[in-house]
């Protein structure tokens, strides 16, 4: 399948700048689970290349990464180490989204990135991300609250609400996120969300 193919084979929505406002506005809750009732999720829910050991290592790079993090426009991030590199190319997560992704579309691993929310101030925007990141993976590290669940992760169909994607830690979404736009609010006081988001670029394919 080609790009121009791909691209013409979903309804990716609107450009970043005609989403639905967003600022403060809590997302509705998607019923029933992990069903979102549109296809612009690839995969939603527990990912079996990513077993409890890989996470737990996961968590622990990703203490280590917060000391070399730095605050990039709304949120604080650093880019992956060793172990997200070793477990974004690795046989059973590539093996994985090739199962989750239309016949014919071939990706390969760009790099990762670790992200962490807990300010009243941070959050992400609705926007869609760069060719190196055209297909994502983000992974659900920790999220934990006091009160009330605050911080969403949220798609943004064309001309409607924000639809929450339901994700539980240990969760990952996979989604072309180069073409869907998507978003995350901002945590309540004591709330803490650390995610890590494999980017994968499209390769040309064929005609």
């Amino acid at each position: 399948m080609s790009f121009d193919a791909l691209l013409g084979h979903f309804d990716f929505g609107d450009d970043p700048e005609d989403a639905p406002p967003f600022a403060g506005q809590a997302a509705p809750t998607v019923s029933g689970g992990r069903d979102l009732g549109q296809p612009r999720a690839l995969h939603c829910g527990p990912v079996p290349a990513l077993p409890a050991h890989v996470q737990d290592a996961l968590r622990a790079e990703a203490a280590l990464q917060l000391g070399r993090a730095a605050r990039v426009n709304t949120h604080t991030m650093a880019e992956g180490g060793p172990v997200a590199a070793e477990v974004q190319r690795s046989d059973a997560l590539l093996g994985f989204l090739r199962d989750q992704v239309p016949e014919g579309v071939v990706f390969e691993p760009t790099t990762s990135y670790y992200h962490w929310y807990g300010e009243a101030t941070d959050r992400v925007e609705p926007h869609r991300d760069q060719a190196d990141f055209f297909l994502g993976c983000i992974l659900l590290l920790e999220h934990t609250h006091a009160g009330a669940r605050s911080s969403r992760f949220t798609l943004h169909p064309p001309g409607g609400a924000a639809v929450e994607v339901p994700l539980e830690p240990g969760d990952a979404v996979v989604f072309f996120s180069g073409a869907v736009t998507h978003a995350r609010s901002r945590p309540a006081p004591g709330e803490r969300v650390n995610t890590l988001t494999f980017g994968f670029r499209l390769l040309p394919c064929g005609p």
